[in-house]
């Protein structure tokens, strides 16, 4: 119960924060399990992503302002290899939903993919900035019991 009471004290957009890195950690642990047991060769790189992943979650509950560092280094790994974002879940659903009301063409999709990762690496850098600033604020605070 503590710990519950703990994460609710963090502000609403660190929680989310927390808990979208705590489902990149659980979807790259799924997708390095599949890659480990059918011979995937992107298994370097979801072992990455959940070590960054992980790291997140560990220093944020830590409220560790260098965890945007992690975050960036995140980003621009994601942007560099793939669109393993923070936000990825959130912005997949959108798309979906988007494509699903509005079926576009398969050229307009290709083009909308540009802002899609333009997008989540905006957010993913407004993110770390975001944290750095926030828990530098809450670890200066003092402690209540």
């Amino acid at each position: 119960m503590k710990q519950l009471k703990y994460f609710f004290e963090f502000p609403f957009f660190i929680q989310v924060l927390w808990l979208l890195c705590l489902l990149g950690a659980l979807l790259n642990v799924a997708l390095l399990w599949r890659d480990m047991t059918s011979g995937g060769i992107l298994w370097h790189l979801h072992a990455c992503f959940l070590l960054l992943y992980v790291t997140q979650i560990i220093c944020i509950w830590l409220k560790e302002p260098l965890t945007a560092i992690i975050t960036l280094l995140q980003g621009l790994i994601a942007l560099i290899s793939t669109s393993d974002f923070i936000f990825f879940p959130i912005l997949k659903v959108m798309g979906m939903c988007w494509v699903g009301l509005f079926d576009p063409s398969v050229q307009t999709l290709k083009s909308y993919e540009y802002v899609f990762v333009s997008l989540a690496f905006t957010l993913q850098m407004m993110s770390a900035y975001y944290i750095f600033a926030t828990l530098r604020r809450l670890r200066a605070e003092p402690v209540s019991e």
